[in-house]
């Protein structure tokens, strides 16, 4: 028994390939809503890391001037590159002077602010405690952005840096 078909071989042997126009536009639709909710949050993730950045650089630079403080059995002072604005970037240094290390200005995007006025100068003497009767602390935050979390640098009066993060999102009472 021989069976006909009334299609035309052409048609027969011709598959389709590749996207409608439709399905096209509705995975450019779903793209451009992902790409709506993603994007201010990506931004808030790169201040936060921008001022976890900054509080950590500074933390290093304190950890390594009570260390070699106490290694060299001298003073070493660590100044801001500018009065007292800590955002312009720091230098540690031993006697003599050596420079032990030096921070570049932090980004423009980080405000870094003190509890009461920002010294001028933090020493820590031979053995690992700070020159002050007061125990200074440094606020890093993203000014008008509530999103982002401050951190606070706080010294302790024997010298050791502890970083805070704050809880309330209110930088007018730092980190506590």
């Amino acid at each position: 028994m021989i069976i006909f078909s009334f299609e035309p071989i052409a048609s027969r042997n011709k598959k389709q390939s590749g996207f409608s126009i439709l399905e096209l536009m509705i995975v450019v639709a779903i793209a451009g809503i992902l790409a709506a909710v993603a994007v201010p949050e990506m931004r808030n993730f790169l201040l936060t890391q921008q001022v976890r950045t900054a509080a950590s650089d500074a933390h290093l630079s304190l950890i390594l001037a009570r260390s070699e403080a106490i290694k060299r059995n001298a003073s070493v002072v660590i100044t801001p590159l500018s009065g007292s604005d800590w955002k312009s970037g720091w230098r540690v240094d031993a006697p003599g002077p050596t420079l032990i290390r030096q921070q570049d200005a932090l980004s423009t995007a980080v405000t870094v602010t003190c509890a009461a006025a920002c010294p001028t100068t933090l020493t820590y003497l031979r053995s690992g405690r700070i020159n002050s009767t007061t125990a200074p602390e440094l606020r890093f935050y993203i000014n008008g952005n509530t999103k982002v979390k401050m951190r606070c640098l706080g010294l302790s009066l024997s010298g050791k840096p502890l970083i805070e993060v704050d809880s309330d999102t209110n930088s007018a009472n730092g980190c506590g």
